[in-house]
């Protein structure tokens, strides 16, 4: 993305960045049509903390990645990032790192109701100011 002919278009306008290396994501973004751009997030996601929430972990997820990218943004960005988990019970269930781990997290949540939350950070660059919100999406899966 050549930030700097959008930086200089129109100091008013706000450049529209979405922080994520998701090509699912990114995929769906696409769909609207609008002038965008993307950055990868950099660095690693984090271990959630034994007190904090798994609300107050996606979201803290999420800001990161807002973080991450905001010395790679024009100064009149707003920047958007989001990140998902799936929680089981209490239990915020990790990204499977190859096919077995993803069938077998599969099989371990069938036939059960667990939790898909999902947080999303804003962040204006000029204003300094963030916004986060989650929603939580209760999901019952069949027994297979």
């Amino acid at each position: 993305m050549d930030w700097f002919h959008m930086e200089k278009k129109n100091k008013q306008e706000k450049v529209i960045v979405f922080a994520t290396s998701s090509p699912r994501r990114k995929q769906m973004l696409l769909q609207f049509g609008l002038n965008f751009g993307f950055v990868d997030p950099i660095g690693d996601e984090r271990i959630k903390q034994e007190n904090e929430s798994p609300i107050e972990y996606v979201q803290s997820l999420a800001t990161q990645k807002a973080r991450s990218v905001f010395g790679m943004v024009p100064q009149n960005a707003i920047i958007f990032a989001a990140d998902t988990v799936v929680v089981s019970g209490d239990q915020v269930i990790g990204k499977p790192l190859n096919r077995t781990e993803a069938v077998e997290t599969l099989r371990n949540l069938s036939d059960s109701l667990h939790r898909v939350i999902t947080a999303i950070c804003v962040y204006d660059v000029i204003k300094d100011v963030y916004l986060q919100e989650a929603v939580t999406t209760k999901v019952q899966m069949r027994d297979f």
